[in-house]
């Protein structure tokens, strides 16, 4: 008996304790990467069923719990100085914070995710903290911080040679710059995006830059008067419309419901527009067409 106590008590003395519990407490403690990809799970499911219901709060305990994974993910990540994998964490958690449209959480998470990718070199992820960032500070009215960092986005992406996020930057871009009045900057912008979203494999790409296009053609249509060409506002909102068909029919194939209903209002507004630019034409030819007061006064004698 007193044998066998004696290198239970060199144990205890020389922390084999720790010794003896370790084997639990590795397999208790997640992998920090697999708790990630967990998480990032949980936000694309959020996503999915806002976009195909609209409904954002039972949603709530999904995200706080992918925001407690990912914060105990990156934490473990920058304590093993994986500068790469806490990049793409923190933006991530940024994206729990800005799904719940808490902006000033989600643009400091974004900032701390563009310090761990320029500490990794990775051109592509600084791109993305970038362009998430930019989109929250548009929210906030902050366009004038939104569309440097944006634009930066773009050059960044552009560098890394990275289509996906190309084609977020652009997208993050051209919505500012429709926001900012500048539909010739954002047409020029989208016409790039079109061009990178035929590329990506996400559909959703190409469905942001349709809508994108149609924000502007729909912007430039609905501007008409009399004093306007209304050929050129027809064509205007028949490529609005178009783009907004287009849209649909992408989304029918992904299912996202509620995304399908607020484009076909959207569709509906476009065609409303329409038939009021027609009645405006109809009425200046007919008045075009009438005699004017002093052909009258001449007639009357």
């Amino acid at each position: 008996m007193v044998v066998m106590a004696k290198p239970f008590g060199h144990l205890l003395q020389a922390g084999g304790l720790w010794l003896l519990l370790a084997p639990a407490a590795v397999l208790a403690r997640p992998d920090p990467l697999a708790l990630q990809q967990q998480a990032i799970q949980r936000i694309d499911g959020v996503v999915a069923h806002i976009r195909r219901t609209g409904e954002r709060q039972s949603q709530a305990v999904e995200l706080e719990q992918a925001r407690a994974d990912l914060g105990l993910s990156n934490r473990q990540l920058a304590q093993r100085g994986d500068q790469r994998a806490l990049a793409l964490g923190l933006i991530k958690q940024g994206h729990t914070f800005r799904l719940q449209g808490q902006w000033p959480m989600a643009i400091q998470l974004y900032q701390d995710a563009l310090g761990a990718a320029r500490r990794a070199a990775d051109g592509g992820l600084q791109s993305e903290s970038l362009a998430w960032k930019a989109l929250a500070e548009s929210f906030r009215q902050e366009r004038g911080q939104g569309l440097a960092d944006a634009t930066e986005a773009v050059r960044l992406a552009e560098q890394a040679g990275s289509t996906d996020q190309l084609v977020l930057a652009l997208n993050t871009l051209e919505g500012i710059q429709i926001d900012q009045g500048d539909l010739t900057a954002a047409a020029a912008t989208i016409n790039r995006e079109l061009a990178v979203a035929a590329r990506v494999r996400d559909p959703m790409a190409m469905v942001y830059a349709l809508l994108g296009r149609q924000s502007v053609h729909y912007r430039q249509g609905s501007k008409c008067d009399y004093k306007v060409a209304f050929q050129a506002c027809k064509q205007n909102l028949d490529q609005a419309r178009a783009d907004l068909k287009a849209s649909i029919q992408i989304l029918e194939r992904l299912g996202y419901t509620y995304l399908i209903t607020n484009t076909r209002m959207m569709e509906q507004a476009t065609e409303a527009e329409l038939a009021m630019l027609s009645s405006r034409e109809n009425l200046a030819t007919s008045l075009q067409q009438s005699p004017q007061p002093s052909v009258l006064r001449m007639q009357a004698g």
